[in-house]
């Protein structure tokens, strides 16, 4: 539901939903759905313009997904990073997080992630 909140631009709703989803993967000791909750909770921060929490919270999502091996989990969250950064000008950090990113997406051969992280690479060069 989350992530429907997002799409609506009802951010903060996302939020509670997001971080429900957070509460419960850490309750079961789920470290993908973990991951993937701190990741949502990211790109909905930087939606807001909150962009330490969202470089917070995407650096916990890629925290997890080096530990639990999840490589595409890995690669979204370095592009989240990389979002996050560029939204606070750092745009050097950010364009080495999507490399990384692009990188990973390669190995994992995932044409939509390579996708994905090439569109957000071209909108860091327009920044």
């Amino acid at each position: 539901l989350g992530l429907a909140y997002n799409g609506l631009g009802q951010h903060e709703r996302a939020i509670d939903f997001h971080q429900q989803r957070l509460a419960i993967a850490r309750e079961v000791g789920d470290r993908q759905g973990e991951g993937n909750a701190l990741g949502n909770l990211g790109i909905t921060y930087e939606k807001l313009g909150d962009y330490t929490q969202a470089v917070d919270y995407a650096e916990q999502s890629l925290t997890v997904a080096r530990e639990i091996g999840d490589r595409r989990g890995e690669g979204a969250g370095l592009r989240e990073l990389g979002v996050a950064l560029l939204r606070q000008d750092f745009t050097t950090k950010a364009l080495e997080n999507l490399q990384a990113a692009l990188d990973i997406s390669q190995e994992v051969k995932s044409p939509s992630d390579e996708a994905e992280t090439l569109k957000t690479w071209q909108n860091c060069i327009r920044h």
